[in-house]
């Protein structure tokens, strides 16, 4: 697969920003023992969140295997900027398929702009 000069850039982007921004951000958060809420809202500002959601609403509109691509970039810089980075649009399409219309319309919005963290509980009956 070939990536067109914007995918490249995305991913140069990601290249760049994990080790010298991210990474160091992430080892003071783990010894703070704290999570930084507005960590998602800067991948955003990147455009690097959301990267294979529909562009409407808040997507970035890539095809998985260049999401992917760009996610693992974003693993050097510490496996919670992966796990954002490969929750929001995975949570978001789990909204946009099963979610009850009210619920999706008030969590999914926030959550692909980056302004909240979503997780979804799944849990096996007997």
């Amino acid at each position: 697969m070939v990536l067109i000069d914007d995918e490249k850039a995305l991913q140069e982007t990601a290249r760049r920003v994990a080790p010298e921004r991210f990474l160091p951000a992430f080892r003071n958060r783990q010894k703070a023992g704290v999570q930084d809420h507005a960590f998602p809202a800067e991948l955003r500002a990147l455009d690097i969140l959301n990267l294979d959601l529909p562009e409407s609403p808040c997507g970035v509109g890539l095809n998985a295997v260049t999401a992917g691509l760009i996610a693992e970039e974003l693993a050097f810089g510490g496996l919670n900027v992966f796990a954002v980075n490969l929750n929001a649009p995975l949570n978001g399409a789990i909204l946009t398929r099963h979610a009850r219309p009210e619920a999706m319309n008030d969590r999914k919005p926030r959550m692909t702009l980056g302004e909240s963290i979503v997780a979804i509980s799944l849990r096996a009956t007997a």
